[in-house]
Formats: structure tokens, C-alpha cells, sequence
């Protein structure tokens, strides 16, 4: 009813919409956005997403079956450049907040267009919920870096949602990802 995220809105002062017109391009999900007038406001909310979503199924599985009770699979969308500002140089800053956060980040390889000449890129989020709680911080803290850039308005007023974009399936394996400690290499690209 639409009760929980006027109440999200209200205790972050931010304005969240699912949006309408379908599923994400290359998925089977909705896409939630989150707009606030700080960094802080935003993860906030997402926060409280995260925890409610927590509270209700167990887990957050972003259309994947085989994730774990207390696990996330979280799926965000972000500017192309804060993609790239995310991996960091040769990879140093994906590696920094996997390893410190014991998560494993993936950012596929294939931009997305988001009107106004800019693109968008989807980053997964893997790993315990307190785990990826606590890298949360960090990979939005590379999105508030291009805040005060001209594009980043226009980007966050464009939707993909029921965009249909031939041939597109984000996160098909043909990634290098970075693995959680002490277990294989995963799939997907970390950047």
C-alpha cells in the first residue's frame, strides 16, 4: 500500500518511487529510487530497506534463489563514472571494501544508457547482512563524488524501467569478480 515507504521517506527526508513501466533492462526486477539532498539522507534510507526487507523475507535475494537466510544480493544501479570511481585504479578500491567488509562487489561490464548522453552501470552487492550494511557507506560514497556534477540530476530523474535493450542480461558471468574471504573466485567484474 505504499504505507512503508511514505514512512521511510518521512523519518530520512528523502523521496523514494518504485518506478512504473516494468522491470529493470537485462532483469526480472522493479527499480526503487532514492533521492535525497545528502549522501547521509540516502543511505539512511536504503538502510532502512535493507533492514525492513531483512525483517520480512530473511534475506534479500534481488531475484536469485540461491542466497542464503541473513545473506544480501544487492543490486544498485549508479552513474557510469561512479562505477569506474568504485574499482578504483587497477582495481585497488573494489578490492579496499571487499576485503574490509568481507563482501564481494560486482560491477558489470556493460553500460547502460540513461538519456542526456549518460550511462548507468549495475554494481552487486554480496555478503552477510551486517557485512553489506557496512559496505554500503563506502560504495555511496563514490557516487557523492560526481554529486555536484551537471549530469548526475539528469541521470537521477531518468528511469530504465520497461527499457527494452536487446540482448542485455546484466550479471551473465563474464565478469572477474572479487571473492568473499576464504572462499573461490566468484563471477562478474569488479570494478
Amino acid at each position: 500500500d505504499g504505507s512503508t515507504l511514505s514512512e521511510i521517506q518521512a523519518a530520512t527526508s528523502t523521496s523514494m518511487r518504485v518506478a512504473d513501466g516494468g522491470h529493470y533492462p537485462g532483469t526480472s526486477l522493479h527499480e526503487l529510487t532514492i533521492q535525497g539532498m545528502s549522501a547521509e539522507a540516502v543511505l539512511l534510507a536504503l538502510i532502512h530497506v535493507v533492514t525492513i526487507v531483512m525483517e520480512v523475507l530473511g534475506k534479500m535475494a534481488s531475484g536469485d534463489e540461491q542466497v542464503e537466510k541473513g545473506q544480501v544480493r544487492m543490486k544498485l544501479v549508479v552513474p557510469a563514472k561512479a562505477a569506474a570511481s568504485i574499482i578504483g585504479v587497477g582495481g585497488a578500491s573494489v578490492k579496499q571494501i571487499c576485503q574490509q567488509c568481507s563482501v564481494r562487489i560486482q560491477v558489470d561490464q556493460v553500460p547502460v544508457p540513461a538519456g542526456s548522453g549518460a550511462s548507468e552501470q549495475a554494481v552487486l552487492l554480496c555478503g552477510s547482512s551486517q557485512n553489506a550494511l557496512t559496505a554500503l557507506p563506502m560504495i555511496l560514497e563514490h557516487v557523492g563524488m560526481i554529486a555536484t556534477e551537471r549530469d548526475l540530476l539528469s541521470w537521477a530523474a531518468h528511469s530504465n524501467a520497461g527499457t527494452k535493450i536487446p540482448g542485455l542480461s546484466l550479471f551473465s558471468g563474464n565478469n572477474k569478480g572479487m571473492p568473499l574471504p576464504g572462499k573461490g573466485k566468484g563471477k562478474g567484474k569488479g570494478k
